[in-house]
């Protein structure tokens, strides 16, 4: 019965871990979404010109970089793109 309770222990704190993991996985997705339109889109109209397209594929790709580095330190993983460099900087 101790074993049962235990293996529920543990199931829980795996699943509210991933729950963790996915917060800070939505929270950046908003930072960076709000962070590219406020740093490449000047005025709103009906086309994005090419110095916003250019402004938005780059801040997207930036994202993508910074979200592969989140996910690996999110799964602890030591082969991570960044390995080896200083760690406990913030990704924001």
């Amino acid at each position: 019965m101790d074993g049962i309770k235990q293996e529920e222990a543990l199931e829980l704190q795996r699943l509210l871990q991933e729950r963790q993991s996915l917060s800070i996985f939505e929270e950046a997705t908003l930072h960076y979404t709000s962070l590219c339109f406020d740093k490449c889109i000047g005025r709103i109209g009906t086309k994005l010109d090419s110095s916003e397209q250019t402004c938005l594929s780059n801040c997207v790709e930036r994202f993508f970089d910074v979200s592969e580095s989140v996910l690996y330190h999110i799964a602890g993983s030591a082969d991570g793109p960044n390995q080896g460099q200083e760690k406990g900087g913030s990704f924001f």
